[in-house]
């Protein structure tokens, strides 16, 4: 076996290479930025076309451009978010009075703190679109651009 390697020159060459690798990322994160801000320019004359002639889609010889509504859900209060499941478990349990048993059990360090959006989606639908508590819900159209 021939190694040119020691540990000692094994341990430079990495952190040379390492170093060489967060310089390409640097430059190939700035060009990245220029290419994103170009699309986004681009989206933006699309969201104005679309806007102003009233219409929900475009099409093109190369793909089609369209709005589409994007909900945005996530969780401002945790506590009020875990009282609000506490006291729907217990309604659904049939035992209101579980509501804090459920509310201080140690369980709850098992979950992170986040929400499934389609399930919130469709508890919001069965009650009238309303934010269950401690939740923060906000939707907007965005343009999108897909490839024909």
């Amino acid at each position: 076996m021939n190694d040119p390697h020691t540990p000692e020159t094994a341990i430079a060459d990495y952190f040379k290479l390492k170093r060489a690798l967060e310089e390409f990322n640097k430059e190939s994160s700035a060009t990245q930025s220029k290419y994103k801000g170009a699309m986004e320019g681009i989206k933006n004359y699309v969201r104005k076309h679309l806007k102003d002639t009233g219409l929900e889609s475009v099409r093109g010889s190369k793909g089609i451009a369209f709005f589409k509504k994007v909900d945005y859900i996530n969780v401002s209060d945790w506590d009020a978010f875990r009282m609000f499941l506490s006291r729907e478990l217990a309604y659904e349990l049939g035992n209101s009075g579980l509501a804090d048993q459920i509310y201080n059990s140690k369980m709850w360090a098992y979950l992170n703190q986040a929400v499934n959006k389609s399930t919130v989606k469709q508890f919001m639908e069965a009650h009238e679109n309303k934010v269950p508590t401690g939740l923060k819900y906000d939707s907007s159209q965005e343009v999108f651009i897909n490839a024909r």
